[in-house]
């Protein structure tokens, strides 16, 4: 039984489909590995996975508008691995009435792979992430307006085009926060928000704020209500659910049939400390040793 299991995998990979997708996730996942990392990330904003988003589209899209070219070094690297294992690579048998895989009546290898692998492949993926981060659930994006380093480097500051933009996004987004007051009330706090940050980067007296947070912290709830209101909504509206299925994955490594008997408390605790593991607990014993002398009395003196 084993011996014809090992078999089977030795066929299986060593298959000429296998070695061509193999090549081709590849290749596809080095181009979406960095927005992967990016998504996962706890601490990015819509504006920066909305650059990312779009760069990754635009990649994929110039590697299918070149795909003949693209396809050529793949098919090196191919020839190269089945020649280092000694495969011989050879199309599917061809069957005119064949309904339920790739049947194109091509002479060639590198043709066959190319039209029934390759291109349907990075269209595919391509169409998943316009379908993924479509225009209308990504209308908060419009929300980066407000983070000076998007109007300073645009230069769309106090243009009529701007302004509509700006007024837009605050009637959507006036009746779920109604503190957002719309009109002209935003747009006089817009024009001193942009003139604070013009002078600012012309003088160089700091650095501009480049992300949702950084211009969160630097708006005064003072003086710019709304649009603090709107940097806000922008740096906790979440861009994945990574973080949450972080916390799953933990559960499932904490919560095991050895500790099935663990209360609630000591599985958020440890749980806690699996996720955050950037914070030193070490510094922090004497802290929590007199928070846990101090909830009640103990016949143990653990303050002194």
């Amino acid at each position: 039984m084993t011996t014809s299991k090992a078999k089977s995998f030795v066929l299986s990979i060593c298959d000429t489909d296998f070695i061509f997708a193999l090549t081709y996730l590849s290749y596809v996942l080095e181009r979406t590995l960095p927005l992967s990392k990016i998504l996962q990330s706890s601490t990015i904003d819509l504006k920066n996975a909305s650059e990312i988003v779009q760069c990754t589209i635009t990649v994929l899209q110039s590697n299918r508008t070149n795909c003949i070219s693209e396809f050529a070094k793949l098919y090196s690297e191919v020839q190269q691995l089945a020649s280092g294992l000694d495969i011989d690579l050879k199309i599917p048998r061809i069957n005119k009435k064949q309904t339920h895989r790739e049947n194109y009546n091509s002479q060639s290898i590198d043709e066959y792979y190319r039209i029934s692998m390759f291109i349907p492949l990075l269209d595919s993926i391509i169409e998943d992430l316009n379908r993924r981060f479509t225009l209308p659930s990504m209308e908060a994006y419009d929300l980066s307006l407000f983070i000076p380093t998007t109007f300073l480097q645009q230069k769309m500051y106090c243009t009529s085009e701007y302004q509509d933009r700006v007024s837009n996004v605050s009637k959507r987004f006036s009746s779920i926060e109604p503190n957002i007051l719309h009109g002209k009330t935003i747009l006089g706090e817009l024009e001193i928000w942009c003139q604070k940050w013009k002078i600012i980067a012309e003088e160089g007296i700091e650095k501009c704020p480049n992300n949702a947070i950084e211009a969160f912290s630097s708006c005064n709830a003072k003086v710019f209500p709304n649009i603090k209101s709107f940097l806000q909504i922008l740096s906790t509206m979440p861009v994945g659910v990574a973080s949450a299925e972080r916390s799953f994955s933990t559960l499932r490594r904490m919560k095991t049939w050895l500790r099935s008997r663990m209360g609630e408390t000591r599985l958020t605790g440890l749980c806690l400390l699996h996720v955050h593991r950037e914070v030193n607990v070490n510094e922090l014993i004497q802290s929590v040793i007199e928070r846990f002398a101090n909830k009640k009395q103990r016949r143990l003196d653990f303050v002194l």
